[in-house]
Formats: C-alpha cells, structure tokens, sequence
C-alpha cells in the first residue's frame, strides 16, 4: 500500500501518526496530574482538620 506513495507522503503519514501518539499521551497525562491534584487538595484539608483537632485538644488538656 505505501510503494504507491512518493517519500514526502510517506513522511507525512509518520510525522502525523507520531503527532497523535503525542497529543493521546499528553491527553492521559493532563488527566492523571488533574487526579493527583485532587487528592492533594483531599489530603489537605484532612491535614487542615487534624491541626485543628489537635489544637482544640491540647487547648482542652
């Protein structure tokens, strides 16, 4: 099917097919580091209402 294709034709089906690897594994990443942050802000707030909880206890003591 490509000995019909001159070599620019063919460079440019490889160059495109490289583009869409890229743009799919930016698409997977973007989409992981969003997760992580969600969970950064998850576990901040856990940690923003464990230094309260302790601050109220040693009050407390």
């Amino acid at each position: 099917m490509l000995k019909n294709f001159k070599i620019t034709a063919k460079l440019g089906i490889g160059f495109g097919l490289v583009l869409v690897l890229f743009a799919v594994a930016v698409f997977f990443s973007w989409t992981s580091i969003s997760a992580v942050q969600q969970d950064i802000n998850f576990v901040s707030n856990v940690v923003r209402a464990m230094t309260t909880a302790n601050t109220m206890n040693d009050t407390v003591a």
